[in-house]
């Protein structure tokens, strides 16, 4: 009779398959902002009168001003309080991203050289943070935020306007997926003390 498989072997393609769910759930956070908005539009909200995409707008402009500044606050005080190097950069990169809320002059393109200066300082500072992004789920969290942000770019060039009525929803779903990204940007301040699965 052949040697059955022991537990142990049986057992591990379910928690590698388990692992790589837990990885790719996080991206379904952004994709769940967008189908917010579709279910808003289902429950009635008329987004092609244009006052209500402005006021829509405005809304998330406002939500977007909130969340951003706690961003910096909660990264400088884990950066204080811990001296991981990861917050510090963090912490910059929501200084830019408030900027950029508040349409200072300027920053609708100086959003992407800071993004890139910053990408190079992390690129520099890569031995330093690593550890940081191996702690708890930090590195999965800051990957999700990254992910959330590339999203509501691509929303943001009308790659999906062969859906139905992308046409008047595009800026909701731009916006909403962007603050979207500020929570996730918020919660990695904390991931360092999630447990891994």
């Amino acid at each position: 009779m052949p040697d059955l498989p022991s537990n142990h072997s049986a057992s591990k393609p379910l928690i590698v398959q388990g692992v790589l769910w837990y990885r790719w759930f996080i991206l379904l956070i952004p994709v769940a902002g967008f189908a917010f908005v579709y279910l808003e539009l289902a429950l009635g909200v008329d987004f092609h009168d244009k006052a209500v995409r402005t006021l829509h707008r405005e809304i998330h402009e406002v939500i977007a001003l909130i969340l951003t500044p706690i961003a910096i606050i909660v990264h400088t005080l884990h950066f204080q309080n811990g001296r991981r190097p990861v917050h510090l950069i963090l912490a910059v990169l929501a200084v830019a991203i408030l900027c950029r809320e508040v349409h200072f002059a300027g920053t609708t393109k100086g959003i992407y050289i800071a993004i890139g200066i910053i990408a190079a300082w992390a690129a520099l500072w890569f031995k330093r943070i690593k550890p940081n992004l191996d702690e708890g789920q930090m590195g999965l969290w800051i990957a999700g935020a990254g992910c959330s942000y590339l999203f509501s770019q691509v929303i943001a060039r009308r790659a999906f306007r062969a859906l139905p009525y992308e046409d008047p929803l595009h800026i909701a779903l731009e916006e909403t997926v962007e603050n979207v990204a500020h929570m996730l940007l918020i919660i990695t301040a904390f991931a360092h003390r999630f447990r891994r699965p």
